[in-house]
């Protein structure tokens, strides 16, 4: 298997639509795995400095504030932070509900239509960048043999005494 054979999202289903490991029609799981496992590399490598400061920030400090409050037994204070987890439970719940449903309904169609055009263009490039990488390095090869027998032509002629 080469770098451009294509791995389609519908892989594991065989004839007629049917899941080829449970033989059911329905049984989506195993696509809905790899699409998602697609998603999460690209997406975790991306967003990871979003992931830790919203973990530090949206998460940690507000936990750590709400156990101070609890602990200082201030109604203010804990009636504020109570306010804080109930937003975040809210924003939470919409942001994983809105995920799922953009994500099926939006780009995994667009994704499913455009997936030829999309691994056809990463072949190209990979044989492009291939073909450049070949390029250049010839042309370094070249220098350095270049500069080796520069090296040791002045090497032979400055080492050897002249002979009487």
């Amino acid at each position: 298997m080469t770098g451009c054979d294509k791995v389609p999202l519908t892989q594991g289903r065989g004839e007629g639509g049917a899941n080829t490991r449970t033989g059911h029609p329905d049984a989506n799981l195993p696509n809905v795995i790899l699409y998602n496992t697609r998603v999460d590399s690209c997406s975790r490598q991306n967003v990871s400095h979003y992931q830790v400061s919203r973990l530090i920030f949206g998460t940690l400090y507000p936990a750590y504030s709400s156990y101070k409050a609890v602990r200082s037994k201030d109604v203010k204070e804990y009636v504020k932070w109570m306010m804080y987890w109930i937003i975040f439970a809210l924003f939470t719940t919409a942001e994983t509900i809105t995920d799922i449903f953009l994500c099926w309904k939006f780009v995994h169609p667009t994704l499913s239509s455009k997936e030829k055009d999309i691994d056809d263009y990463l072949c190209q490039a990979k044989d492009k960048s291939y073909d450049a990488l070949l390029h250049f390095g010839r042309k370094g090869l070249n220098v350095a043999a270049t500069a080796a027998v520069t090296a040791a032509a002045k090497v032979t002629t400055t080492s050897s005494p002249p002979r009487l």
